[in-house]
């Protein structure tokens, strides 16, 4: 190999977790809202993260009624969904990642596919906010536990967080 040139390739890996099936009442009109937590382990502290995507389904005939936050370990909050979709109806394996460019502003529901997020600031459940506007802000720190966060800011309709799933992507850098 001495003065020659090789071809170096870096493996992507990636980290998941999930609740699976679950039944999980979203209270109407109610800033409190509701949290559900995934952990994350095993990622290499040197690792490179390259994106998040959180994949979810949520059961509720007035989506315009919900914001939805995602909480890093690093305390930071990004906002997912911020009152999209008016009286539509439902979530249906719906995913926001750092790489997603549809918005939910030109959509409608039932939501389906893969979505940038609405990164609005300062939205969200009591004691959940969002407070940072770009995926690569929840980057710093990766294990750890993760929280969805839902609130229902509208009275009348209430729904069911159905299931959630995170995965993070990252590559290890290559040592000599």
């Amino acid at each position: 190999c001495r003065n020659a040139v090789q071809a170096l390739s870096v493996t992507p890996t990636s980290a998941t977790q999930t609740t699976g099936a679950i039944t999980q009442a979203i209270p109407d009109n109610d800033l409190t809202g509701i949290t559900n937590t995934l952990a994350i382990s095993g990622i290499p502290s040197y690792a490179v993260i390259s994106g998040i995507t959180v994949n979810f389904n949520i059961s509720h005939n007035n989506d315009g009624d919900l914001n939805i936050n995602l909480k890093a370990p690093n305390g930071s909050i990004l906002n997912l969904v911020n009152r999209k979709g008016g009286t539509g109806n439902n979530f249906t394996n719906t995913t926001v990642s750092s790489a997603g460019t549809t918005t939910f502003a030109s959509s409608s529901s039932p939501f389906t596919g893969t979505f940038a997020a609405n990164a609005a600031n300062n939205v969200g459940a009591t004691g959940y906010k969002s407070n940072v506007a770009a995926f690569s802000s929840l980057y710093g720190t990766p294990n750890g536990n993760w929280t969805l966060v839902i609130d229902d800011e509208v009275a009348a309709r209430a729904g069911t967080l159905t299931s959630w799933t995170i995965t993070i992507n990252y590559t290890s850098p290559i040592t000599w």
